[in-house]
């Protein structure tokens, strides 16, 4: 029962994320109903799990433990910022910069070799400096990667992406281990494998949010200069002004370069600031 409240609760929110921010969605009731209904589910969801004798997520390490909270909290936002270079990014450089799929891939490849090599690092490191301080740094570092990809222009070249993807990389391998050590150091030895299971569940949920959220963005934002250009197109314009909605949609219009970087950069703010408000929310459960 548990299983089938969380799966359907994070069906109905998900669902939300992704409609609500596109087109008319909003004026829907269809899609508030299914919105709204995920939220009361995932209630269900914490009211069976707090009854039952053998939940499938035991709340109480939750509310036992700021550390394993604040891990957890960390571990679903890191995920939820990962559209940004998982999603928009090979978008905006292979249709936008006009890159080949070598160069997209090239990137991405990076920030995983990167993460490969640095993960075992800090997993050794963890136990001496400490999993909390690597864990923070290892966010600042890959929220420091986001922030290199506001370098990234219409005229970039894959060179201009490769220092973001190394530091994404190398801040998501710092961040992992170590998290992964203080959820499970956390939780009492008889939670392990549950706590292990929540890994995937934290991870998928986050993944799921950020690419819904971010997708959204993606698509409203483009929506949103689009109409606004056809209502321009339609009314009374100078050469000048006629001329330059022209030229808008000779270069592509809402596929544009220049459009998919502006959106891009959107992309960094929005999942920079994923990161900023973990960091200011876990800084704030370890003063409490």
């Amino acid at each position: 029962m548990g299983a089938a409240f969380l799966t359907f609760s994070l069906y109905g929110i998900l669902y939300g994320c992704n409609k609500l921010p596109v087109e008319d969605n909003h004026l829907d009731p269809f899609v508030w109903i299914i919105f709204i209904s995920g939220f009361v589910l995932f209630y269900l969801f914490i009211r069976q799990e707090k009854k039952h004798k053998d939940p499938l997520i035991d709340l109480t390490l939750f509310s036992k433990s700021n550390d394993f909270t604040k891990a957890s909290i960390a571990f679903a936002s890191v995920f939820a910022s990962f559209p940004v270079y998982l999603f928009i990014l090979p978008i905006i450089m292979i249709n936008g910069l006009e890159m080949k799929a070598w160069d997209a891939g090239l990137a991405l490849g990076l920030a995983a070799v990167a993460t490969l090599l640095i993960s075992p690092i800090a997993g050794n490191l963890s136990d001496r400096a400490g999993p909390e301080k690597l864990c923070m740094s290892g966010a600042l570092m890959t929220g420091i990667g986001y922030m290199l990809l506001f370098l990234v222009n219409a005229d970039s070249t894959v060179l201009s992406v490769l220092p973001a993807m190394a530091m994404i990389g190398a801040g998501t391998g710092l961040f992992f281990s170590p998290n992964n050590n203080l959820m499970l150091a956390s939780a009492p030895p008889e939670r392990a494998g549950m706590v292990s299971g929540l890994f995937g569940v934290l991870r998928q949920s986050g993944y799921a949010l950020g690419f819904a959220v971010t997708a959204s963005l993606f698509t409203a934002v483009q929506n949103w200069f689009d109409l606004g250009w056809a209502y321009s197109s339609i009314s009374p314009l100078s050469e000048k002004s006629a001329n330059s909605i022209t030229e808008i949609y000779h270069q592509g219009s809402q596929w544009s370069p220049e459009m998919l970087v502006f959106i891009l950069h959107i992309g960094v703010l929005l999942c920079s600031s994923i990161l900023i408000i973990t960091l200011g929310l876990t800084r704030f459960l370890s003063l409490g």
